[in-house]
C-alpha cells in the first residue's frame, strides 16, 4: 500500500482491541478527540526502515517467515468477524430457546 504509517483509533473501554494494536506492535500515541467527536486512544504503526529508504518500493510481503503488520491485521480483522459471528448466531440461537 506504500502507506508510510497507519493510524489506529480504538475506544478506551475495548481492551480486545488494544491488545490487537499491541500485537501488531503499534505504539500507543495517546487520546485523542480528532476523529468521530469522541475520546479515542491513538495508535501508530510506522512503515519499516527499508520502506522509507526505498521511497515505498514493493518489498517482499514476507520477511524470515513473518507476516508483514498489514497481513496481520487483516488476519485479526477476520478472526474477529468470525468470532462475532459465531456469537451473534449463539445468541440468537438463546433467544430461540427462551
Amino acid at each position: 500500500m506504500n502507506l508510510p504509517v497507519i493510524y489506529a483509533v480504538v475506544k478506551p473501554e475495548n481492551h480486545a482491541s488494544i491488545r490487537v494494536t499491541e500485537r501488531l506492535g503499534m505504539k500507543p500515541i495517546g487520546r485523542t478527540n480528532k476523529y468521530y467527536n469522541i475520546e479515542l486512544l491513538l495508535f501508530q504503526l510506522d512503515a519499516p526502515e527499508e520502506w522509507r529508504e526505498n521511497r515505498g518500493a514493493v518489498l517482499q510481503q514476507r520477511v524470515g517467515g513473518q507476516r508483514s503488520g498489514v497481513q496481520r491485521l487483516i488476519a485479526e480483522y477476520q478472526r474477529l468477524v468470525a468470532e462475532y459471528q459465531r456469537l451473534v448466531a449463539e445468541y440468537q440461537r438463546l433467544v430461540a430457546e427462551y
